[in-house]
């Protein structure tokens, strides 16, 4: 009888049994998914897998299974100025208070002669837990150069309104002046009075 080289029987040795492969598949994974079973069965014999290769196979797909299902389903980039809770009544906006490093008061000052109000942090507890110390101590919900403030619903209707008489008069009277001026030679089409609604600034 002829002896088997020593370095494969000393590999054969760290190779674990078949009996420790299936617990340990079964540890992690379930039964019912892996087709794995050490109860058993129906006839009263035990029913294991035969084939070492599979069950090292199912091991690993179990293990990169549990590594997708960790991984998140989605993923978006931050905003840069987040939407405050909405509040009946109150419309929001965020005034410029810097630019660059200088602070701009003027355009503060002139917001807030125009109806804006100052937001605090605790008016908005979802934006106030983003800022240091939870806003705690401040008086205002500062976000990079921008500053939340808001104001009546009502007000911003009734300057949208002021605005818009304002654009309806400046396109009557351009009108008026083309009709003054022109030549009977060549008469000019009376132009229709068309208003847009231009978009308000961001800040």
């Amino acid at each position: 009888m002829t002896n088997r080289p020593k370095k494969e029987a000393a590999s054969e040795a760290s190779r674990p049994s078949k009996e420790e492969l299936i617990n340990a598949v079964n540890a992690a994974t379930n039964p019912e998914e892996t087709g794995v079973f050490l109860g058993p069965s129906a006839d009263g014999s035990e029913d294991f897998m035969d084939n070492e290769d599979e069950v090292l196979r199912v091991s690993r797909s179990s293990e990169t299974r549990d590594a997708e299902s960790r991984e998140p389903a989605t993923w978006l980039p931050r905003a840069s100025l987040p939407d405050p809770e909405p509040e009946p009544g109150w419309s929001f906006r965020w005034l410029r208070v810097k630019v660059g490093a200088q602070n701009d008061l003027t355009n503060v000052s002139g917001r807030l002669r125009e109806g804006w109000i100052v937001v605090r942090p605790e008016e908005q507890p979802t934006i106030a837990r983003t800022l240091v110390n939870g806003g705690k101590g401040q008086d205002s919900i500062i976000i990079g150069d921008s500053m939340l403030a808001k104001i009546p619903t009502a007000t911003v209707k009734a300057r949208e309104e002021y605005y818009r008489k304002q654009r309806v008069a400046q396109n009557a009277g351009m009108s008026a002046n083309l009709l003054r001026i022109q030549d009977a030679r060549m008469p000019m089409l009376r132009p229709s009075v068309v208003s847009t609604q231009s978009k308000s600034p961001t800040r």
